[in-house]
């Protein structure tokens, strides 16, 4: 009797031994349990902006979701130095808990002490715990969707034994990497559960931002009507028409863009545009010859009004992608389309994976998405008459 008895709380102390001191760790009910703990320092970002960040990752703010399979945070608790939360997989089975303390660094960075542990029995957790953590700072140089923030950083960590801390598995979406393990199905639902714009799900769009001025195409997917050919200086304009046209429309629409010979795409240049819904940033769009009826969606999905970009798509995406995990608009006329907009011309890499990010958060395929080429374009280039 004694000696079954000692069995489990020797694995307890070999699992606790390995993952090193649980000072800042919440505990948990199960005495035998994974975890992993981080240290990650972030030279020249101070503590409130990576603190605000993660909160907003929690919150899903800008449309972001867990990229570990879609996992649902809550923040417990705060504190002056830290806060608590929670993580409950995808299939509502597990649950972790974590604690995150912040202390300023040299030359205004920070420094981020992390500690998460499974509330369940488990000894292998394939990373689960670590990517809990993880995944609330991690940037666009790992793959990983952002809320607001992209961050530089440097990471260590230690776990307790049987726990892993694989980064590569912190961004996936087709296995709930758990323990035990559990597999959710492989085929994505599309569109997404919950799938909306920003707008509609946080408020905030603003449309006359949208339209006062010229937008660069960094990145687009090919349609029936944008061949993959005309992939330079690709722009787009609005103009807010003083009262509806004849057929309905609100806004006038002036698209740009050149094959690499420089010739300029047509025939039909100048679209329009029937605001669908002003607040949440759904439009409609066709050629200004036809009834509103005949329009499709063109959605405003993410946006930022002080970095001055907006993902775009052609309504949901309601196709599923060939690798089943994620989901793609048609590449017809209606319902079709997937752009990375910037007002700057010049490309922003940092920015553009940022975006690319949130679009993957979103559901989307990105591996449809072109890069456009600005280098050679004047501003007459530009210019739609």
């Amino acid at each position: 009797m004694l000696s079954s008895m000692r069995r489990p709380v020797a694995v307890a102390l070999l699992v606790s031994a390995a993952a090193g001191g649980a000072e800042a760790c919440p505990g948990s009910s199960s005495l035998v349990h994974a975890r992993a703990q981080v240290t990650t320092t972030f030279p020249g970002t101070g503590c409130d902006d990576v603190r605000a960040e993660m909160k907003a990752r929690i919150a899903g703010q800008g449309g972001w979701v867990d990229p570990h399979n879609g996992g649902t945070y809550t923040l417990l608790s705060e504190s002056a130095n830290g806060f608590s939360a929670e993580r409950v997989t995808a299939n509502k089975k597990y649950t972790d808990n974590m604690d995150f303390t912040f202390q300023a660094s040299g030359a205004g960075g920070c420094e981020l002490q992390g500690c998460s542990e499974s509330q369940v029995t488990s000894i292998a957790d394939f990373s689960t715990n670590f990517c809990n953590l993880h995944d609330l700072y991690c940037g666009s140089s790992d793959g990983c969707p952002v809320a607001s923030k992209d961050f530089t950083y440097t990471e260590s960590s230690t776990k307790s034994l049987g726990a892993s801390t694989d980064k590569t598995a912190c961004v996936v979406q087709d296995a709930v990497a758990i323990s035990p393990p559990a597999l959710r199905s492989l085929a994505a639902v599309c569109p997404p559960s919950g799938f909306d714009t920003q707008g509609a799900l946080e408020g905030g769009f603003d449309l006359q931002w949208y339209v006062r001025g010229k937008w660069h195409i960094q990145q687009q997917m090919v349609l029936t009507y944008l061949p993959k050919e005309y992939v330079y200086c690709v722009t787009a304009q609005y103009t807010v028409l003083d009262k509806p046209s004849l057929l309905g429309y609100d806004i006038q629409v002036d698209n740009y863009a050149e094959n690499a010979e420089g010739k300029v795409q047509g025939p039909i240049r100048q679209i329009c545009s029937k605001i669908g819904n002003k607040a949440e940033g759904k439009l409609k769009v066709a050629p200004c010859f036809l009834p509103t009826a005949l329009s499709g969606d063109y959605w405003v999905v993410a946006f930022d009004k002080e970095e001055d970009w907006a993902l775009i798509s052609g309504g949901p995406p309601k196709n599923q992608a060939p690798d089943g995990k994620s989901c793609r608009t048609g590449t017809g006329v209606n319902g079709s389309g997937l752009w990375i907009f910037t007002r700057k011309q010049q490309r922003d890499e940092a920015l553009i994976q940022k975006i690319r990010g949130i679009a993957i958060a979103k559901g989307f395929d990105v591996s449809v998405l072109n890069d456009i080429d600005h280098t050679k374009c004047s501003s007459s280039e530009e210019i739609s008459v």
